[in-house]
């Protein structure tokens, strides 16, 4: 990531509200999406999403969460923890 941004085309820009942020352990970052995604339907998915970015920036994925999100973390062996919209902690195991 750059250390100091110059312009706003220096930054990384994403279509929806940030909630959070997180790294894993090979420096890849995860936004924590503040809206709902959208199933292939049309209707809306109940859980948060959470873009995958490398450490150059370049999108990798995103993951669909099965609950809403308030938070997120990885610990060392890139386990994601969140915290849901009841404020209870829940772990889960990324492949």
């Amino acid at each position: 990531m750059k250390l100091s941004i110059r312009s706003d085309s220096d930054i990384q820009k994403i279509a929806f509200f940030v909630a959070d942020l997180a790294f894993d352990s090979k420096n890849n970052y995860y936004f924590l999406s503040g809206v709902n995604g959208q199933l292939t339907d049309g209707s809306l998915e109940k859980g948060r999403e959470i873009y995958k970015y490398d450490p150059a920036g370049r999108y990798l994925g995103t993951i669909v969460l099965p609950v809403s999100a308030r938070l997120i973390a990885f610990d060392s062996t890139d386990n994601l923890y969140l915290i849901d919209r009841d404020f209870i902690l829940r772990k889960f195991r990324l492949n």
